[in-house]
């Protein structure tokens, strides 16, 4: 990412999530494994007809969850919603591994839901560290 935005939220296990601008593919894979830092997810591409529409990026975590020790708040998903406007856009959907806690083995499914509707459901497998 080359300008990355910090936003809090309460509905982030992390209290908080990045917003950025310019992500760089490094690897096309539906398995990653399990390392601190790594960072991992879905590029998508949508055409919007209406005026303006809500688009929800969602993550599901592995079905043990995300539990933050600071705050004890155990999460099995968390979520984004971007409004945007008519034509074609190219989005990402990633989470990175940045503290222990995080560290969770399984499946992590990513969810691009507009107006209600699945239009995209993809699932990465985080397995042990090398």
């Amino acid at each position: 990412m080359n300008q990355v935005q910090s936003i809090s939220s309460k509905d982030h296990v992390a209290g908080h999530y990045h917003i950025g601008d310019h992500w760089d593919l490094k690897t096309e894979t539906r398995k990653v494994p399990l390392i601190k830092g790594i960072e991992f997810g879905i590029k998508y591409e949508l055409q919007i007809k209406q005026e303006y529409v809500d688009v929800r990026q969602v993550v599901k975590y592995p079905s043990v969850g995300l539990k933050n020790p600071e705050t004890g708040k155990t999460l099995y998903s968390s979520y984004i919603i971007q409004r945007l406007s008519p034509g074609g856009h190219t989005g990402l959907s990633t989470y990175k591994l940045n503290e222990p806690w995080e560290m969770v083995s399984g499946e992590w499914i990513f969810e691009i839901i507009v107006n209600n509707e699945t239009l995209i459901k993809e699932t990465v497998v985080v397995g042990e560290a090398p």
